[in-house]
């Protein structure tokens, strides 16, 4: 009898364990915007209730990775998931009961509570807000990410909600300051290197003469600097930005958050500089950007500034790299392109001709004949066996 027992114990404890694995699957995929309805086919025998009863979520971020032992036991309602996503994140599914912001700010201040006294760890914790249908959760999932990018370490709040205003200390930024952020954010989108230096030492040159400036606004600027020495490195992650800015809110004396940035600088500088010798780099932004706005108004001028050149020197540089002008190059991407939907679609020639970049349908016929010795509608007739409309 009492061997049936403990195989009936271990029988439950194995189903209990698989229904949390599938559970925890379920509410995976759910944030990573798999629909519903594709999950409810793939486990027709599961109760998808727990899902729909679903009405709020925390994120809780741990400022150092670390797996949950046994993870606020006595402090979660009974009508909670807490899903693991990472070392450093959790999610935490409220169903049940629904409660008033005061309840689930208490909340959040005794998981925090926990967190520090049981394991030295701080955490802050996003709260979304109210969840109707499960393909809410992965906007919901977007929104606590942003509120802890953009509130981790300017809110003494335990808890960061769009219900709990953040103090708007944008306002405190002088307008010096914010001339200088612009011309590095400016110099980094030139690949100037030399710029972005110069610039970031004023900054913080201007910044530290200044007798009124606190320690606070020093940080905050400095993590203004870290988000945009961190696009310029391509690595502005939402975990990479956080363990950046947390070094910076913990440091103690301004020389040891500039230590923290002139590394990044130092990075960032020879990327530049890296990628400002590569004579193609240029060319193949301006040809990127041509394919991607080919039925839009594209002149050299408009070009020009999307890389941040001349006109005649981009010219010059486009026939010396390619041996074909820029005109010739548009007329060519876009006379493709009509070839294409010649080809495969039925869109009326006049549709073409405006799709691919041409106000005048005559001037393009002309055009498309110049290229390929033949009408469009000719093209379109002659190759009618191969038409595959999409």
């Amino acid at each position: 009898m009492l061997e049936r027992i403990r195989a009936l114990e271990h029988f439950n404890n194995r189903k209990k364990a698989a229904d949390e694995l599938t559970r925890n699957h379920i509410f995976y995929q759910l944030i990573n915007s798999t629909d519903i309805a594709q999950l409810m086919a793939q486990y027709p025998q599961l109760d998808f209730s727990f899902v729909f009863d679903c009405h709020r979520l925390f994120l809780i971020q741990l400022e150092k990775d670390f797996f949950f032992p046994a993870p606020f036991t006595d402090i979660l309602p009974k009508d909670s998931y807490l899903v693991n996503l990472n070392p450093a994140q959790n999610l935490l599914f409220f169903a049940g009961a629904r409660h008033h912001l005061p309840w689930y700010q208490n909340l959040a201040d005794k998981m925090r509570s926990y967190m520090i006294k049981e394991y030295g760890i701080n955490a802050r914790i996003a709260m979304s807000q109210p969840i109707t249908h499960p393909k809410d959760l992965p906007a919901a999932f977007k929104e606590m990410e942003q509120y802890l990018m953009d509130q981790f370490f300017f809110s003494k709040n335990t808890l960061l909600s769009a219900e709990i205003p953040a103090p708007d200390i944008t306002e405190t930024v002088p307008e010096t300051d914010d001339t200088l952020l612009k011309d590095i954010q400016t110099a980094i989108g030139l690949k100037d290197a030399f710029s972005v230096e110069k610039n970031l030492s004023l900054l913080l040159d201007s910044c530290k003469k200044r007798p009124n400036v606190s320690y606070i606004y020093f940080r905050f600027l400095c993590t203004n600097i870290l988000k945009l020495l961190l696009d310029g490195l391509a690595e502005n992650s939402g975990r990479s930005f956080e363990s950046y800015a947390h070094l910076i809110y913990q440091s103690k004396h301004i020389s040891e958050i500039e230590a923290l940035l002139l590394p990044l600088v130092k990075r960032l500088s020879a990327k530049l500089e890296k990628e400002q010798d590569a004579p193609n780099y240029a060319l193949c932004m301006v040809k990127q950007y041509i394919h991607k706005h080919y039925g839009e108004d594209l002149s050299l001028d408009i070009l020009a500034k999307e890389v941040y050149l001349t006109p005649h020197y981009l010219s010059a540089l486009f026939i010396e790299e390619t041996g074909c002008g820029i005109n010739r190059y548009i007329k060519n991407v876009r006379m493709e392109k009509a070839k294409d939907l010649l080809l495969h679609t039925n869109l009326k020639i006049n549709d073409i001709c405006r799709q691919v970049g041409y106000s005048n349908l005559s001037y393009f016929c002309k055009s498309f004949a110049e290229e390929f010795g033949t009408t469009p509608n000719n093209y379109r007739n002659s190759t009618s066996a191969e038409r595959k409309p999409k």
